[in-house]
């Protein structure tokens, strides 16, 4: 089984040794064969600087994991950096690859043969915002493409979107990062989706750098079951209504296109199985709930996240199985100072490891959101 884990970095006195702690502490804890794939999330004060950080991350790990899909992501953890890494202990044939300049790791295991791809993104920080989106969405349609896959395969996305709040007005009409996103995903959807499934996904902002995706796709074995789980609280958000998306659509012809995710994903071969759970907030229906409470709207989704362990949920989607288990959390925290609190709730209800980073969520009122898995006994 595939695992995500993380370990933190104190800042040190040169962001370089910081690095070169990073490359260490890899070396000491992982073989390359066993690595899928590293995110690691950083602070910076402007696009330059994020991108100088970038490509020193890349270049140290280079040296010592050859074609490491790595991905940089402006989320600050504290004053150091925090290097989240997936692992697999029961893959084989894994192969770290590289196809114009993105890098990316393939192997085999019970679920069939996939891909795990991290940090598809637009060099060039001086891109309009839609050309960074439609950019990252080519390169993962190639990439998937070049390997004989469809975008129908991948069953869990990553969307980070920088200053994903952000609005820009043009003539009459306002956009927004997220809505703009939003409509770009939903065009690359339609041209290279056909099953009517979507991925599990997070869509969360990062203060600086371009649209960047990570992505885990497979091509299912025999007898290997995908499914969509629903939270029975929460309207699909593929469903949601013109009321709830901001700004203006992209193309002025048409709607605003609702956010193209699952709210979760079951995958289940005969020796294993697991949920991904998508990035959930303080949301009931398609409304926000808990205005500034930061305690009511982390409690409000680790509720809602709770429904996709729930026994009477699971049966209901034809899944006969005992209950899972948070094997990981990642927790996005809007304001750096209501961290501390989200902790103190998160560790009264699990004891799995939480990553925490402070990044703005896709609504204006939102102050959390939280994503993992849950792995079956």
């Amino acid at each position: 089984m595939f695992k995500r884990k993380y370990f933190y970095i104190e800042q040190q006195s040169h962001f370089a040794d910081t690095v070169a702690m990073l490359a260490a502490q890899l070396q000491k804890r992982y073989s390359l064969q066993a690595l899928m794939g590293i995110t690691v999330f950083i602070s910076a004060s402007d696009n330059a600087g994020f991108c100088t950080k970038r490509q020193m991350i890349r270049q140290t790990v280079s040296q010592f994991f050859d074609c490491l899909p790595v991905a940089c992501i402006a989320q600050p953890v504290g004053e150091g950096i925090a290097v989240e890494v997936w692992t697999h202990d029961t893959c084989h044939n894994l192969r770290h690859k590289a196809t114009e300049g993105i890098h990316f790791t393939t192997c085999e295991d019970s679920f069939g043969k996939s891909i795990w791809a991290f940090g598809i993104c637009a060099e060039d920080i001086h891109l309009p915002f839609h050309e960074q989106a439609a950019f990252a969405f080519e390169k993962m349609q190639a990439l998937l493409a070049s390997e004989g896959f469809t975008m129908d395969d991948i069953v869990r996305q990553w969307n980070y979107i920088p200053q994903i709040l952000q609005t820009v007005q043009q003539a009459n009409c306002l956009y927004q990062h997220y809505q703009v996103f939003n409509d770009i995903r939903q065009y690359y959807y339609g041209q290279y989706k056909s099953n009517g499934m979507y991925p599990a996904a997070t869509g969360i902002g990062m203060q600086y750098g371009t649209v960047a995706i990570d992505f885990y796709a497979v091509k299912k074995a025999d007898a290997v079951i995908e499914k969509a789980l629903n939270n029975p609280n929460q309207i699909n958000a593929f469903q949601y209504g013109q009321a709830v998306l901001v700004g203006s659509p992209f193309q002025a012809d048409e709607t605003k296109k609702a956010p193209l995710f699952e709210r979760a994903k079951y995958l289940a071969s005969a020796n294993e199985a697991l949920t991904f759970i998508s990035g959930t907030a303080s949301i009931i229906g398609e409304k926000t709930i808990g205005g500034n409470d930061i305690a009511e709207q982390t409690r409000t989704t680790l509720r809602n996240m709770s429904q996709f362990m729930d026994l009477e949920n699971l049966q209901s989607a034809g899944i006969e199985r005992s209950k899972p288990e948070y094997s990981y959390l990642r927790c996005y925290v809007k304001n750096k100072e209501d961290i501390p609190a989200v902790q103190k709730i998160c560790e009264e209800q699990t004891a799995v490891p939480v990553l925490y980073v402070q990044a703005d969520v896709c609504r204006d009122d939102l102050l959390v959101e939280i994503e993992g898995e849950a792995v079956f006994s």
